[in-house]
């Protein structure tokens, strides 16, 4: 009997063995893993899934998602990814890791916000540049700084990066000012005037001169406006479909004196009408239909008790209609050429009415830009440094972060720092802060006023 039980004993643990052996594949350690594509990108309302693709030759892998509105199903060879209705105002960005045995990879997942109605998003650049302007349609933002670009779609979130070849971080050598209403940039390439185009800074012509820039292009790129020069004689000029083309530079200055540096074009309205500065007396100006130099507010402004009114070294704006002009005013009581010693005063200057608004508060401030509808942004330190913006509207100055909440319930973390340019239609505005020695960048986009 003893012999029977051993012998059924030994057959019923060799069939236990054999079962093992068969059930189970042999571990294999993964040397390999891959997924495809890396990056998946989400609209805001998206109900669609999408497919990643799993390499390895690992015998298992897995997938979890750092986020919760990101749902991940894993299947044979792949996995899917869904995600939930975005219901923020901004972009939002998140990852999946996928493991297998000690390799890891690393999906990114991104989803975009709906950019209709009110909204606020901030923007870091990678390379540190500040945003300068926006294109007339809105959706186009533009910067540069200390050598590099930046160009910033608003409509999607997407940022393209540019510099000089063998030339990163020097100062001067790359600059971008304006772009069109199809994104092409334009600005000074190695102290010259230049548009970006087909993957490449491109040079205009500059009739022999040794320096240039393109300061401002009308939204279809037809024509662009800045100066030429060589040394400190500056030539205000058109190119106007690639061909330079001069502006009227008189001989004199405002005051009478000798117009020994010429004048510049700083910036150009949608239909080509150019503002500008006198470069002797630093004056700012702009070409009438005529031709002719036009020295805004002259009779009410340039010259007050004996003191000479500049805008030397200011950022100058124009609408896209053409109507204000918007800069910063210096009230000089030494010689023109020193620094200011009084408060800056921003203004805007209407060609409607020829009326200049001088837009005194007590802080003082930089007249950035103004809307179609005559509403003007200030900073209230020197540019790039605000701690605190305005906007005038009505006669009135409200702090920027009050004046959105209380007219379009927009919500800001920050002071407003400078807001730079509008677009056409008055709905979408760029600008930038400081934040611990870092430059944001930032979008607003107005939909219905509230208030």
């Amino acid at each position: 009997m003893k012999k029977i039980l051993y012998a059924l004993l030994a057959f019923t643990l060799g069939a236990a063995c054999c079962a093992c052996n068969d059930d189970d594949d042999p571990v294999v350690v993964a040397s390999e893993l891959e997924i495809t594509p890396p990056q998946l990108v989400f609209e805001y309302n998206s109900t669609e899934s999408q497919v990643v693709t799993v390499k390895t030759d690992g015998s298992s892998w897995t997938a979890e998602p750092a986020a919760d509105w990101i749902t991940v199903t894993p299947a044979d060879g792949s996995f899917t990814v869904s995600v939930t209705a975005n219901t923020e105002t901004s972009d939002r960005s998140s990852t999946v890791t996928v493991k297998a045995d000690e390799l890891t990879a690393t999906l990114t997942v991104k989803q975009g916000f709906n950019r209709e109605g009110s909204w606020y998003v901030e923007f870091v650049s990678e390379n540190d540049a500040t945003f300068y302007n926006i294109s007339d349609n809105g959706k186009w933002v533009v910067g540069s700084y200390n050598g590099y670009t930046v160009v910033y779609n608003v409509e999607t979130g997407e940022t393209v990066y540019n510099t000089v070849g063998g030339e990163e971080g020097q100062p001067n050598n790359l600059d971008a000012y304006d772009i069109t209403d199809d994104g092409t940039p334009v600005g000074s390439y190695l102290g010259l005037p230049a548009v970006y185009k087909n993957g490449a800074w491109q040079e205009l012509d500059t009739d022999g001169h040794s320096m240039g820039a393109v300061y401002g292009t009308t939204p279809d790129g037809s024509v662009y406006a800045g100066f030429v020069g060589t040394g400190s004689d500056f030539k205000p000029v058109k190119w106007i479909d690639g061909r330079i083309q001069y502006l009227t530079c008189p001989e004199t200055s405002y005051t009478g004196q000798e117009a020994y540096a010429g004048f510049v074009v700083k910036t150009m309205s949608a239909d080509g009408l150019c503002v500008g500065a006198d470069w002797t007396d630093q004056l700012g100006c702009y070409w009438s239909a005529s031709g002719e130099v036009v020295y805004y507010g002259e009779s009410t402004l340039i010259i007050q008790d004996d003191f000479l009114m500049s805008d030397y070294g200011s950022q100058t704006m124009i609408s896209p209609d053409g109507r204000y002009i918007t800069t910063t005013m210096y009230d000089y009581s030494q010689q023109i050429m020193e620094p200011p010693f009084s408060v800056p005063t921003p203004i805007v200057y209407d060609r409607t009415t020829g009326q200049v608004a001088k837009l005194i508060s007590d802080e003082g401030g930089h007249g950035n830009c103004t809307t179609p509808d005559g509403i003007t942004f200030i900073g209230t330190a020197p540019i790039g440094t605000s701690e605190l913006a305005m906007v005038y509207e009505n006669g009135v100055f409200t702090p920027m972060q009050t004046w959105l909440k209380t007219n379009y319930g927009i919500k800001i973390n920050h002071q407003g720092g400078e807001a730079v340019a509008i677009s056409a239609d008055g709905k979408t505005i760029v600008g930038f802060y400081l934040l611990e020695g870092n430059y944001v960048n930032y979008v607003i986009h107005l939909g219905e006023r509230i208030k």
